[in-house]
């Protein structure tokens, strides 16, 4: 899979290395305004959502781009953990991106439903968690990618 004539992997991974920690300081932040969630949760949320595509978008294009390197190439590459990393990842990112999602409606809709009053908060910590671990895991599966484009694999630019 390819944009432009560039691997789309790259490109994925860096939209959602953006996103999801971006969507997550927002989270954070709306934790101590009530009227912050009212006036900015949806931008929050659309960014976390936007994030959690890109997590799912990254780890597709990386499938790709890996298939395509393993039949590019007589060797077996040796990808090590970094394809188990960014599944991770993708994972966790979707799961934040859910629990914004239902805080969100949580906070919209949350007086039509009998819930116990500390469902809210409940769920924001448990968001709060799950997203850090997302951007934790994020750095992680960058790390060993960055590396293993760099070093055990080399560039994608061929020498004259």
């Amino acid at each position: 899979m390819q944009i432009a004539g560039i691997p789309a992997h790259p490109l994925m991974v860096h939209a959602a290395v953006v996103l999801v920690p971006l969507a997550l300081l927002g989270y954070l932040g709306l934790l101590w305004r009530v009227e912050g969630r009212r006036t900015y949760g949806w931008l929050v949320t659309g960014v976390a959502a936007a994030g959690a595509v890109a997590a799912i978008l990254a780890a597709q294009s990386g499938e790709s781009l890996e298939h395509a390197l393993r039949l590019a190439s007589g060797a077996r590459p040796q990808f090590g953990e970094h394809p188990d990393q960014g599944d991770t990842a993708e994972l966790l990112s979707v799961a934040f991106g859910a629990a914004v999602v239902a805080l969100w409606g949580l906070e919209r809709f949350g007086a039509r439903w009998p819930l116990p009053a500390w469902t809210p908060t409940a769920l924001y910590v448990l968001g709060a968690l799950v997203g850090l671990a997302a951007t934790g895991m994020i750095v992680v599966a960058g790390h060993s990618g960055a590396t293993l484009a760099w070093d055990t694999l080399g560039t994608f630019v061929k020498p004259k």
